[in-house]
């Protein structure tokens, strides 16, 4: 009987998931572009 929450559950994370993922992944790839300009 708790399906259908975890079926909303699911259709509230996706959308937060790839909102963040970006960001987290803008994040990384700063630090790392900082990390070669010390390495270099």
């Amino acid at each position: 009987m708790r399906k259908p929450l975890v079926i909303n559950v699911l259709y509230v994370s996706l959308p937060l998931i790839f909102s963040v993922s970006p960001l987290c992944l803008g994040v990384s790839v700063v630090n790392g572009f900082e990390l070669i300009q010390e390495i270099l």
